[in-house]
């Protein structure tokens, strides 16, 4: 199918222009706790780090400066068989104990899933594919849709569970009835 960028557009860090390879591939790999501390000693910017699946990486990151943390795993595509984000969530959740912000990205798509992360310990969601998808689709007008119906459909989730509020929000409310056992089996 080709390149999915555009010939006339260069990333700035590839960019031979401005001393990059030109090779979109030829990208750093072995990013370290100190990456952190050089991005944000030289841009004076907070740092979120994307791409979390693992407790001990999350710790890590906080540790050299990180200001929040996206669990993330880059929409499954970059390596099969990865755990979803939503998976990765509650033992990441645990180990950040409130010291960052955590987001969460990935297979974000309804209101329940909203409420699901945040339920979780997310403190906000990112939401991308779909946007893409509206901006395809509608352009400034496909993006504002798909914002109104996560919007729409957060409130009729949140009315649905009784929570007035996201920060009401817990694990209490995502409950899997099939994880009771009264409701467990059929009686007919």
């Amino acid at each position: 199918m080709g390149s999915p960028f555009r010939p006339d557009r260069n990333f700035g860090n590839h960019d031979p222009k401005k001393d990059g390879s030109g090779d979109f591939f030829d990208q750093k790999t072995a990013l370290t706790p100190k990456d952190i501390q050089f991005i944000k000693r030289l841009t004076g910017l907070p740092v979120i780090v994307k791409g979390v699946l693992r407790p001990d990486d999350a710790d890590r990151f906080i540790r050299a400066g990180a200001d929040a943390i996206q669990v993330s795993n880059h929409g499954g595509r970059q390596i099969d068989g990865v755990p979803a984000s939503m998976t990765a969530l509650p033992p990441i959740v645990k180990v950040v104990n409130n010291r960052v912000p955590i987001i969460l990205d990935g297979g974000i798509r309804r209101g329940i899933d909203i409420v699901r992360a945040i339920a979780m310990g997310a403190d906000a969601v990112a939401v991308g594919r779909p946007m893409l998808y509206g901006l395809g689709l509608g352009g400034a007008q496909g993006v504002e849709s798909v914002i109104n119906f996560l919007n729409a459909d957060l409130k009729n989730t949140m009315l649905l569970t009784g929570a007035a509020k996201l920060s009401d929000l817990n694990p209490d409310y995502i409950e899997i009835v099939g994880q009771n056992e009264e409701y467990s089996t059929f009686e007919g």
